[in-house]
């Protein structure tokens, strides 16, 4: 008998959540239990289908998907793997979601049928991105030693002409902690100095 992987999806547009049901349904393995628009229903929607795999859009009308929103997944359906599906394929967006370890990284610009078996192969326990990604992936800074928020914005003030002082006062964070995510960020860039890190930041465009 054939497993079905449950699968929850959250995208805003009608259109794509109707296209993506239709394709994903005729895998023969995965069924859309649970499709919302809202991220407000996303809560709901995890507790009362106990997904396998949670389909996430990462642009929705209240904006960009945050942090928080793969952590409630992995909070409220510990169990479910998670499937960027999204039009964004900006380096600091991609490296940031692998960050935080999505099992999937989807573009709106594929094929269906890749699209439907990417998640399949996803449901099935591997790990899966779009060819378009292949520039991102190979670049040698995903997953170990790419910079997380914190790091490039201090990255980009300092880029900016501010001081230490000025980038604790700016995000509200001790200098001694600015400080700190100046040396992993040089650690993980393999730099000689924060000038350095910050022209290597610009040229993988981390920073801007």
């Amino acid at each position: 008998m054939t497993k079905h992987h449950r699968v929850v999806l959250l995208d805003d547009h009608p259109g794509i959540r109707r296209v993506l049901r239709h394709f994903l349904d005729r895998t023969g393995t995965l069924q859309v239990v649970c499709d919302v628009s809202r991220i407000t229903d996303l809560a709901w929607a995890l507790e009362s289908h106990h997904p396998d795999v949670v389909i996430l859009d990462l642009e929705l009308e209240q904006g960009l998907v945050a942090s928080d929103t793969v952590a409630q997944i992995r909070e409220l359906a510990p169990q479910a793997r998670i499937v960027i599906y999204t039009a964004h394929s900006d380096f600091q967006i991609v490296t940031y979601m692998l960050d935080l370890g999505v099992e999937g990284y989807i573009l709106k610009t594929d094929e269906m049928p890749a699209v439907a078996r990417a998640i399949q192969e996803v449901a099935a326990g591997e790990r899966r991105f779009s060819p378009g990604l292949t520039p991102i992936l190979a670049d040698g800074t995903w997953p170990r030693r790419s910079l997380n928020l914190a790091e490039r914005g201090v990255l980009q003030m300092l880029s900016n002409g501010m001081c230490v002082r000025q980038v604790s006062l700016e995000m509200h964070i001790a200098e001694r902690t600015v400080r700190r995510h100046v040396e992993k960020a040089v650690g993980k860039l393999g730099a000689s100095s924060w000038p350095h890190a910050v022209a290597l930041a610009m040229r993988k465009k981390a920073i801007r």
